[in-house]
């Protein structure tokens, strides 16, 4: 038979019969996305004209654009509806699609974050679950949805497996009849494109329906006019398992070509078609059967033509029609016994569903969820009979566990039971280090401990480092005890400030010292008189000691450019001494902070006045107090900011002037000129508390 002659009996059986069921297609574009995921311009753009592109060529399209994820499903569901049983079923998508750990999901333009692989369950929607509802006899997919996704980024953070493009899709796995073409290659990332359409989108729409040309092919074409747009950067892909060509379009002329009618088969060949009545060539006698959906008189000619090579392409057509009709009365069976299942309450009943269908592809989900029913069944009633016998031996708890941790439709008797064991075995904080050693000895061989045995371990070694710690921490305080009374001989004579600190920061909390510790407060507090200057440490800014006393906080209502907020006037008191910078913390200082790992690693920006001795700006109060924080810690002291009456007591210095320096104010006293820079610090004179 010659090509020609072959291709015009495949496109005759295509117009005929039951082979002629109708194409129907699910195209969506998604593009108004918000939140962290950045829109898209084109996917709307591409979905109608694809749409648009496949009505044309007698696609039943039905059509969605900038779905959320509610409205996605309810457009899978109609497309699952009318695809069933149809010549060829489509699907393409044009959007934001994202994988993790191998998995694949098309992102609704509801979702405007990601953090891990819970907000995909939640939020996304699964590729897998859409590829299930391609119910064709040719199922074709085009996904132009490996657009780059900055919420990859979060996912990647939560330690899953995420990709900047798709993952590949085995066209095996999903049966015969089956291409996936993609927009780019597996794990890369495509444009969006600069024009109306996707550079992918745009090279489908060009060779989609040209006459004669097969699937694969166009694919083949689409795949070199993509790469030349993008200059080579972009590489479109194709995994195909179909069981024979799909033509969009089949002949060169777009319209049906003639049927050959072949002779008529020899008188004998009644409607049953048993393997002895046929007569004549292969093809005169596919002829006569070509349109039959008789499982025999299909298993009659497949028994007498099969290993003819000029019938291998009969055959192989007859075969996949007796398996369609099989698996329809498979089917049809699955359906009836499920509905008479389904409401059971007995085991028995439930479990020879299962055995009956389980591998079954089309039935999966609901032998699953008998399975799940089954599980649920049996670890109800095996906790019942542990709780109804009060046989709550570590035994009987393990068992238990052994046998259904990690079945779904048991998790709810497994937490309890979960929890009894914890309490049992001292999981929960009661046990001590001879418990868990003497459990790792009793329960390591019995069944069900492996489940428990790294906590007990990792418990066990908690305590004994926690004993370390402790005996550590009680050597050191018993040899500071010792030492305390000849560093206290060595001290006390010499009333040094930075001494006394010293010896405060090591003996301070260590009990046993606390008589010396207190003569040290003693010697510290006689050193810390007003006026005192001191520093804490090499780094630390240089402190005053300012006395204790009142004054009368805000300003007269007769005060020369008095503001709302002086007042009202009211004394306050401040009843004992404490210590104030001598200057405003400097970038020298704030620089020795981040240097020593503090302040959070930030440098503020010295507008390019400089740094230095100038003093810090462009810091919050929130930085400021990461810089006090790293005080107290470095030192042992504690450090903070001044209170409002705090810093106008000492800024005022005893005075009842507009400034500590009188009612006027020059440039010599102060830099107070808004267009100039900020001048080192102890530029001017010190006020008299010595600020």
């Amino acid at each position: 038979m010659s090509r020609k002659t072959i291709a015009l009996v495949l496109f005759a059986l295509a117009m005929a019969g039951p082979l002629c069921a109708e194409r129907v297609a699910l195209v969506i574009g998604n593009g108004a996305y918000g939140g962290e995921m950045p829109p898209l311009p084109n996917p709307g753009n591409d979905a109608r004209a694809m749409a648009a592109k496949l009505r044309g060529l007698g696609f039943d399209v039905v059509e969605g654009t900038d779905l959320d994820r509610s409205g996605f499903f309810s457009k899978m569901k109609e497309f699952s509806r009318r695809a069933e049983g149809a010549e060829a079923a489509l699907l393409f998508y044009a959007g934001h699609g994202v994988q993790a750990d191998g998995k694949n999901y098309l992102i609704p333009v509801s979702m405007e974050t990601l953090e891990d692989k819970t907000d995909l369950r939640a939020d996304a929607v699964n590729l897998d679950y859409v590829l299930e509802q391609m119910k064709g006899r040719t199922n074709l997919v085009f996904l132009d949805a490996c657009r780059n996704n900055p919420l990859t980024r979060g996912l990647s953070r939560s330690g899953s497996s995420a990709g900047g493009g798709l993952a590949m899709i085995s066209a095996e796995s999903m049966g015969g009849g089956v291409l996936i073409g993609y927009a780019t290659q597996p794990d890369a990332v495509a444009s969006d494109g600069s024009g109306r359409n996707s550079p992918y989108t745009e090279a489908l729409l060009k060779h989609l329906g040209t006459p004669g040309e097969s699937a694969g092919d166009m694919l083949t074409r689409v795949k070199a006019d993509v790469e030349d747009a993008t200059g080579g950067k972009q590489h479109p892909w194709m995994n195909a398992s179909l069981r024979a060509p799909f033509y969009f379009v089949p002949d060169s002329a777009g319209t049906p070509p003639p049927v050959v009618t072949a002779p008529s088969i020899a008188a004998g060949a009644d409607a049953a078609g048993s393997a002895a009545n046929f007569s004549g060539t292969a093809d005169q006698a596919w002829e006569a059967v070509k349109d039959s959906r008789n499982e025999e008189v299909l298993a009659a000619y497949i028994a007498k033509y099969e290993g003819m090579a000029d019938a291998s392409l009969w055959v192989e057509i007859a075969n996949e029609r007796l398996n369609e009709l099989q698996i329809s009365k498979v089917r049809e069976a699955a359906e009836r016994t499920w509905e008479a299942v389904k409401d059971s309450k007995s085991e028995k009943v439930l479990q020879a569903y299962v055995a009956k269908y389980k591998g079954v592809a089309f039935a999966s989900a609901r032998v699953e969820s008998i399975e799940k029913r089954l599980n649920e069944m049996r670890a109800s009633q095996d906790w019942e009979a542990l709780r109804d016998s009060g046989n709550f031996d570590l035994e009987a708890m393990l068992a238990y566990m052994r046998k259904y941790k990690g079945i779904q439709g048991a998790e709810n008797w497994v937490a309890e039971v979960d929890r009894l064991v914890r309490q049992e075995l001292g999981l929960k904080g009661n046990g001590s280090e001879t418990d868990f050693e003497d459990y790792l000895q009793r329960y390591m061989d019995m069944p069900g401990f492996e489940i428990y045995a790294p906590l007990v371990r990792e418990r066990l070694d908690a305590l004994k480092e926690e004993r370390r710690l402790r005996q550590e921490q009680e050597e050191e305080r018993l040899r500071k005890v010792a030492e305390a009374p000849q560093a206290w001989e060595e001290l006390q004579d010499s009333n040094n400030y930075e001494s006394l600190m010293a010896y405060l920061r090591t003996y301070g909390d260590v009990q046993g010292a606390e008589s010396w510790v207190a003569e040290a407060y003693r010697l510290l507090l006689d050193q810390l008189r007003p006026g005192v200057r001191f520093r804490d440490c090499a780094e630390c800014p240089e402190m005053v000691v300012i006395p204790a006393g009142s004054f009368l906080m805000g300003s007269p209502e007769s005060e020369k450019g008095r503001d709302s907020d002086e007042g009202p006037q009211h004394r306050v008191t401040i009843p004992a001494p404490f210590a104030a910078g001598v200057y405003e913390v400097t970038f020298e200082e704030w620089d020795a902070c981040v240097a020593d790992g503090g302040c959070g690693g930030y440098r503020p920006d010295d507008e390019g006045w400089g740094r230095g001795r100038r003093p810090v700006i462009n810091v919050s109060w929130r930085e400021a107090q990461a810089y006090i924080n790293w005080l107290s810690q470095k030192t042992g002291g504690e450090y903070r900011l001044l209170s409002e009456a705090e810093w106008e007591y000492a800024a005022r210095a005893g005075t009842t002037t507009r400034y500590s320096f009188g009612n006027s104010i020059s440039r010599s006293k102060a830099n107070f000129d808004e267009s100039g820079k900020t001048v080192s610090v102890g530029s001017y004179k010190s006020n008299n508390f010595g600020l």
